[in-house]
């Protein structure tokens, strides 16, 4: 799939990105993971790839990690989900039908569950998840 394809048929899925979760990451530091993420979101947006954010409550709204905010901007919603699983949100999973995309895009702390759930969701309901 050639660049252009990606950026015209991709939606990226952000999950978990929020202060009380980045830290539980033991691969990376959290400042690394948060740097990261924060490069994939300028990278969608410079290819006009839509970013859809996934968040648990827990115990209170969940607040962007630092990098994130800070690249994605103050403006942009945070789709709460009660479940590991985003696509069984029905607001996120509308969301991600809105924009038409097939291929989901998605980055993630706790990559054996939440990441994990969301790629397993989406295959389900016909989606590429990568």
């Amino acid at each position: 799939m050639s660049l252009n394809d990606l950026s015209a048929r991709a939606v990226v899925l952000l999950v978990d990105h929020i202060e009380g979760i980045a830290p539980m990451g033991r691969t990376s530091s959290a400042k690394a993971v948060d740097q990261a993420a924060a490069a994939l979101v300028q990278a969608a947006k410079l290819f006009d790839i839509p970013v859809i954010l996934s968040g648990i409550d827990m115990a209170g709204p969940p607040k962007l990690t630092h990098a994130v905010r800070n690249a994605i901007g103050d403006d942009a919603q945070m789709l709460i989900r009660k479940t590991t699983d985003s696509f069984d949100d029905d607001a996120i999973r509308g969301a991600i039908e809105t924009t038409g995309r097939k291929t989901v895009l998605i980055a993630g702390i706790v990559t054996e569950i939440a990441v994990q759930r969301a790629a397993l969701g989406g295959k389900e309901r016909g989606y590429d998840t990568r």
